[in-house]
């Protein structure tokens, strides 16, 4: 049955169709209707219609998670060139540690800046004043980039020199490393606001473009210092990774930057104009959602020299196949839901919601199969991978595992989080990180001696199991209230 009939009128495919008399008057007796087939073949005319936009979206949103998976692949890839030329050691935790934090610290910087960006910037165009912006906007916020490279040098510095992060041939390397890519937080944060411009315009390719440069670049730079036995300079392949996607995005955009204009009053309105409130609480979200993983690097560092390069390759292959849920499937699933919160259709959104769980539980089945089935074959194998022994690649294969049988949770926490974010409870996602925190903390400290690094990704999926577990029941305590607010339309007879 394609509708139901009200007085009037009948509902087709979610839309309604009014009948009036010669008089233009609503018909008000259902025995009057004219004939409808006509209109119920327009209607599905229009829906085929929206389908065919619907699919052509889709395929730009594939577009956009293949040039995405381009790039992580190149991401994905790095650390294993780094085992192949040095296996593990003081040098791969050093430059390990740095990538990372700058990873941490300046794409929480960028990412949060991207986010706000988004809708701050179709607000501003929407208005239509004609004014340029971009330059006085891109100027304004240097101010804080300059803050967070104080943050990440300071820090740093201060943690190499506690006693507690790395080995002491490490701590020299990763100095060396930090002062290479002092100007990296302001590259990313120059980065984070043209690309938000970009989503803003539906322009998606141009961002994922510009991350696929920055990471090949990435790699093919640390190639060429390994091969060349350069490690005093290896610091230098993510800071010209990111200055490759700083100049692609500012080559495409370079009509606004160049023919806007600074002036003081311009710069200062920009400045002041900026969604600041919104990019501090943003920021701080992404920091508590992704510092788990920092967290077990630096206490990784506890176990020796090469313990740190260990828990990355693990934790690489554990990213695989989240990488993929993530760069895919969810960006569809999540645009969906998103859309049914949005038109207050509350069923359609339930069903959404249940779907994502159903497919989450499926492919993490197959994703904790497939990792099982190839660690174990390594370990069984007692391959190596260059100068990585086979004992360091059955103990990384070995934390893959155990990080793997995380994935459900971890999926579930990354989907509920943008769940929850989209019903305007942002401060939950992040009172969720904080606890997910504490508990990964509390369970490396218990742990990590008895199991060594085996015992941190044991922490990791406990913490993940527990936020899951967190999110969806709240989330699910909002459905609830949310179905029952919602009206309820009998059927007319």
């Amino acid at each position: 049955m394609l509708g139901r009939k009200g007085p009037g009128n009948l509902g087709v495919l979610g839309n309604t169709v009014m009948f009036r008399d010669a008089s233009d008057r609503v018909v008000a007796e259902p025995r009057a209707l004219p004939d409808t087939r006509g209109d119920i073949a327009r209607l599905i005319d229009q829906h085929a219609a929206t389908s065919a936009d619907d699919e052509g979206s889709l395929w730009k949103l594939v577009n956009v998670t293949a040039a995405n998976l381009f790039a992580r692949a190149a991401a994905g890839v790095l650390p294993f060139v780094m085992a192949w030329y040095f296996g593990a050691t003081f040098t791969t935790d050093a430059l390990f540690w740095v990538f990372s934090a700058i990873l941490f610290l300046g794409g929480a910087f960028s990412n949060a800046l991207e986010t706000v960006v988004v809708p701050w910037v179709s607000r501003k165009e929407h208005k239509a004043t004609g004014k340029r912006w971009l330059s006085s906007a891109s100027v304004g916020i240097v101010l804080p980039a300059l803050a967070g490279i104080g943050v990440f040098v300071v820090l740093n510095k201060w943690l190499l020199g506690s006693g507690y992060l790395l080995a002491a041939e490490s701590v020299r390397l990763a100095e060396t490393y930090i002062n290479q890519n002092t100007s990296v937080i302001l590259f990313m944060m120059l980065s984070g606001l043209w690309s938000g411009v970009f989503l803003a315009r539906a322009r998606f390719l141009s961002p994922a473009v510009s991350l696929s440069l920055k990471w090949w670049g990435t790699l093919v730079v640390l190639v060429i210092l390994c091969e060349n036995d350069a490690i005093g300079l290896l610091g230098y392949s993510f800071l010209v990774g990111e200055a490759l996607r700083l100049v692609l995005l500012a080559t495409l955009i370079r009509g606004e930057l160049w023919s806007s204009g600074l002036s003081w009053r311009g710069l200062a309105a920009a400045t002041r104009e900026m969604p600041w409130r919104d990019f501090g609480f943003m920021f701080l979200t992404t920091v508590a959602l992704h510092v788990n993983p920092m967290v077990d690097r630096f206490m990784a560092s506890w176990l020796g020299a090469g313990a740190v390069s260990l828990f990355e390759y693990g934790w690489t292959l554990y990213l695989l196949p989240a990488m993929i849920f993530t760069s895919g499937y969810l960006i569809i699933a999540y645009t969906g839901i998103a859309r049914s919160l949005a038109r207050r259709e509350v069923a359609q959104f339930r069903n959404r919601v249940a779907d994502l769980n159903r497919h989450i539980g499926r492919y993490s089945f197959f994703a904790i199969f497939a990792i099982g089935i190839a660690g174990f074959t390594l370990i069984e194998s007692g391959f190596g991978l260059g100068k990585l022994s086979p004992a360091h690649l059955a103990q990384a294969s070995a934390i893959a595992m155990t990080l793997t049988l995380g994935l459900p949770f971890a999926l579930l926490s990354i989907g509920y989080a943008r769940i929850l974010t989209a019903m305007n409870r942002t401060s939950s996602v992040l009172t969720i990180s904080v606890v997910k925190i504490a508990l990964n903390l509390a369970g490396n400290l218990l742990l990590i001696h008895p199991f060594g690094l085996i015992g941190l990704a044991s922490a990791t999926v406990i913490a993940e199991a527990a936020s899951a577990a967190m999110s969806m029941w709240y989330a699910n305590r909002i459905m609830q209230t949310m179905s029952a607010m919602e009206p309820r339309n009998e059927p007319q007879v």
